[in-house]
């Protein structure tokens, strides 16, 4: 188990939530330098923001169980879809 400060803790939520906003901005992010102008970018500046995330998440979900996905809705969501 990973043991993370209550600072550390928050640090994490908050880059987690600054990179959310962020992807909700990039529709308005163009550049010239590139063929492809108005995918290019946004294809590589999302995935970037979403590993940063995931990074984030990963080490919140190691240090502290209230982040880890709750088996409950896992299954509910499969009895759901059928399989």
């Amino acid at each position: 188990m990973l043991s993370l400060t209550t600072s550390h803790k928050k640090n994490l939520l908050w880059i987690i939530s600054i990179c959310s906003i962020f992807v909700f901005a990039l529709p308005l992010l163009q550049s010239n330098a590139v063929l492809y102008s108005t995918i290019f970018l946004k294809g590589i500046a999302f995935q970037t923001l979403v590993e940063i995330m995931m990074i984030a998440w990963i080490f919140l979900a190691l240090s502290d169980k209230t982040y880890r996905p709750q088996w409950k809705h896992l299954e509910l969501s499969r009895r759901f879809c059928g399989r």
